[in-house]
């Protein structure tokens, strides 16, 4: 058939930049390559261009021209936006075809049909043999009756018509031909381009965490594997292409022996041709030898920013309700001390807002997360309300007194979006049967305050000095800076009182993070933006503030301290932040107490604190010379490298060399 006579198929895949870059999309490449590998489709419809940037509203409707077909692949970035293109498509070419899918598009979609009308098919989960009927079936009679995994529009009726069998699984997943391999995405490419690549290795999850989409998005538990000849060519591509960034989009990778085989192939691929720099994975939790193998062998190809060792939420309860199991305590303080020996940075991930989970409890779990051996971050994430998860149904938010928000969607890092855009939501739990709005507020502002003092180092060092020198919890300390009780009208106490503001205004329907236009035009994280503010403010009247509250908190517990040992304690944590103007002494800083050993020797043989004199010389730092952008963007990657604290070495009068 001629080209001019084939019916135009445009997939709408919007992605949101991350960084300089922007993924390729993945999702609208696995449904075109699918369907043109069946000739009745190739023979009757072209695939326009990807529609995957995400322009103005005039913009992307003016580029769809005669479409017969209007394929969307929704999620959270993208569902406002791909509800407007649709709209507006329907109005102006009344005979395409809408067709919705992926994550947002709700599997139960009476509600959506009723107040969408313009909208024709919805897809359940893998969505590219459906697609593909779908595209046979619209050829000849339009009658979508008996097309496993979806809903339509009725012709008769206008109404949702939900058909009951789910679609078979792609069990033999190399049917589906590599949008990479096949070429789909090479006109995209070019030595200006600077493009993410999404990849799958594996399809399946052996969880149905009741947050969590990932379990169900196949529909089933079962693991599916691509071939092993596959990976390799993909992972060829990548690097040839130079794509900087992979995300690997199994559900847990380092589950099977083979993801250690996949790992090695990419790690050789950047040998060869420097690319990819970064390879990104969701690890799985159970599997700690392979998983650690495979963190240990990313490290050292400079690869990974580090292994994450999710737990979600530490208490019982909450997790028995969300169907979680967790790595038992001990396996994961073995696990800590085995990266912390190899200098792999470790992470954990939080969920705030699970049902079951109290003030209290979480307080306890970060407690504990803590006194574990973490030395790098701790993420806290607040609860989204996902579309087809457990956590969405009636029943679940019934049984466990659920409530939710729904806010503007803020992309951290992501760019402020102009006033023409349109806002994208995502809906957020502010309320269980086990906390309250106000609970909630104040767990909030915990969070924020633990990753700015603890997880941003802005106060590490003090922290695990408190801990280790006068058996204090570090909670006790976070918590206490929260309230900042003392100081009215310091800096300690402004940051207390903007996190204190920004909770409650989540709870009023605004976004979660902060606009900080001096140091940049992105959504920034609240203790993020907190780090900036303590910077921006001045750093010796913070560190000031510090020793004051310090003082404060070891005097109302009681505590007997050296006031001198404890200055220079002070001293050190400020040393190892760096300025946005740098101004260092190259003589170096003198302490009469090891407090740099100490802190040196901390989380591995430890040593106790004698009087004893250290200098401590500044060797490695990032010398922004006053440029704010630059330095927040130091913090921002500095986060997941471990690259926040200045480089130092240290020695004592008679050793001829330095210690580091």
């Amino acid at each position: 058939m001629n080209t001019q006579n084939k019916r135009r198929v445009y997939l709408n895949e919007y992605n949101a930049p991350v960084g300089n870059g922007l993924y390729l999309p993945y999702a609208s490449g696995l449904l075109r390559t699918y369907s043109e590998s069946i000739n009745e489709i190739k023979e009757n419809y072209i695939f326009m261009p990807f529609v995957f940037e995400r322009k103005s509203l005039q913009s992307i409707v003016a580029g769809h021209d005669a479409p017969a077909v209007a394929g969307f692949s929704a999620s959270m970035w993208n569902f406002e936006l791909s509800l407007q293109v649709a709209r507006r498509i329907k109005e102006q070419y009344g005979d395409c075809l809408i067709v919705f899918g992926g994550p947002h598009t709700p599997f139960e979609a009476e509600d959506f049909f009723k107040k969408y009308p313009f909208i024709d098919v919805a897809v359940r989960g893998e969505g590219e043999k459906a697609f593909a009927e779908i595209l046979l079936r619209f050829l000849k009679s339009g009658d979508f009756s008996d097309i496993p995994g979806i809903s339509y529009r009725s012709p008769i009726t206008n109404k949702c018509v939900k058909n009951g069998d789910d679609q078979s699984l792609v069990n033999d997943l190399d049917s589906i031909p590599s949008p990479y391999l096949e070429g789909v995405f090479d006109y995209l490419i070019s030595e200006k381009s600077n493009y993410n690549v999404i990849l799958e290795t594996n399809r399946g999850c052996a969880y149905e965490c009741a947050y969590c989409f990932w379990g169900r998005g196949g529909l089933s538990k079962k693991f599916r594997f691509f071939g092993r000849e596959r990976v390799k060519q993909e992972a060829l591509w990548v690097g040839k292409n130079k794509i900087e960034y992979v995300f690997c989009a199994d559900s847990n990778f380092g589950a099977f022996k083979k993801d250690l085989e996949n790992a090695k192939v990419y790690c050789d691929t950047k040998e060869r041709f420097g690319y990819p720099k970064k390879f990104s994975v969701s690890f799985a939790k159970n599997t700690k030898n392979t998983v650690f193998e495979i963190a240990r062998l990313l490290n050292e190809h400079g690869m990974s920013k580090g292994a994450t060792l999710a737990l979600q939420t530490k208490s019982e309860t909450a997790a028995l309700n969300v169907g979680r199991k967790n790595i038992k305590a001990k396996v994961y303080q073995e696990l800590q001390k085995q990266y912390n020996r190899q200098n792999i940075p470790v992470y954990t991930d939080l969920i705030l807002g699970l049902p079951g989970e109290t003030y209290e409890s979480f307080v306890a779990g970060v407690e504990e997360i803590i006194a574990s051996g973490l030395q790098n971050q701790l993420f806290v994430y607040l609860c989204n309300v996902l579309p087809n998860t457990r956590l969405a149904s009636k029943e679940y938010g019934e049984q466990f007194a659920m409530e939710s928000v729904t806010i503007p969607l803020m992309e951290m890092y992501g760019g402020i979006p102009d006033e023409q855009e349109i806002t994208e939501y995502e809906s957020v739990v502010v309320a269980t049967c086990s906390m309250n709005k106000k609970e909630w507020a104040d767990t909030v502002v915990f969070s924020w305050i633990m990753q700015l003092f603890y997880g941003l180092k802005l106060a590490f060092f003090v922290l695990i000095y408190l801990s280790d020198r006068f058996n204090l919890k570090i909670t006790a300390f976070l918590e206490f800076l929260a309230g900042a009780q003392k100081y009215n009208d310091g800096i300690i106490f402004d940051l207390s009182r903007e996190f204190k503001q920004a909770a409650l205004d989540i709870l009023r329907g605004k976004g979660k993070c902060a606009v900080l236009p001096f140091f940049g035009e992105i959504f920034w994280p609240r203790e993020i933006a907190g780090y900036l503010y303590v910077m921006e403010r001045g750093k010796k009247e913070f560190f000031s503030e510090l020793l004051c509250l310090t003082r404060e908190f070891l005097e109302g517990n009681g505590v007997n301290y050296n006031i001198n040992e404890l200055t220079e304690v002070i001293k050190y944590q400020e040393l190892r932040i760096p300025d946005i103007d740098s101004d260092y002494k190259a003589a170096g800083y003198h302490f009469a107490y090891n407090i740099p050993e100490y802190f040196d020797k901390f989380f591995l043989d430890g040593c106790p604190i004698t009087y004893k004199r250290q200098t401590v010389k500044i060797t490695g730092r990032n010398d922004c010379r006053g440029d704010k952008r630059k330095y927040a963007k130091e913090v921002m990657f500095g986060r997941r490298s471990n690259r926040l604290l200045n480089q130092i070495q240290y020695f004592s009068p008679g050793l001829a060399e330095f210690m580091s």
